[in-house]
């Protein structure tokens, strides 16, 4: 996809889900979605690829054994259409990376709907590893917390 053809689906995404500044989505090539930022990335040498990059921004999260779930993640997908989970070590994030293919008329809209999409599953997929161990961290430090009084 050509840069011009990446600037249309932009401006179709923002008119179809009402946001204004389609020009700095373009330019800075993400957007925030729900609180997340996600990165709209294309390959600008092949005007026939219809396809994207999106990179879910879910940022830092201070677990032990944070490596180990996310290749667990990534080995326990269902389907290929799924993403693959990744660390961004400049800024300690956990990243969810999907490639998608625009494949209707209206790809702005195509492109808007598969980001609330993969938002869905990568945060699913997240939280169901995630819950146990911070549902278990924060039961551990409520023990902890507790005071034993002799009688």
């Amino acid at each position: 996809m050509n840069k011009n053809e990446y600037q249309h689906i932009i401006q179709e995404m923002c008119a179809h889900t009402g946001i204004e500044d389609s020009q700095s989505i373009a330019e800075l090539q993400n957007v925030v979605v729900d609180h997340t930022t996600v990165g709209l990335m294309h390959r600008d040498d092949d005007e026939s690829d219809s396809s994207m990059c999106l990179y879910f921004d879910f940022g830092p999260i201070d677990i032990p054994d944070l490596y180990q779930k996310l290749l667990e993640l990534n080995a326990d997908r269902t389907t290929e259409q799924e993403g693959h989970f990744g660390y961004q070590t400049d800024m300690s994030a956990i990243v969810y990376r999907v490639q998608i293919q625009l494949m209707t008329e209206h790809k702005g809209e195509e492109l808007a709907e598969q980001i609330q999409h993969f938002l869905h599953i990568g945060r699913g997929r997240l939280q169901g590893v995630l819950s146990p161990m911070l549902f278990g961290a924060a039961e551990q430090s409520a023990t902890n917390r507790k005071r034993v009084y002799p009688s």
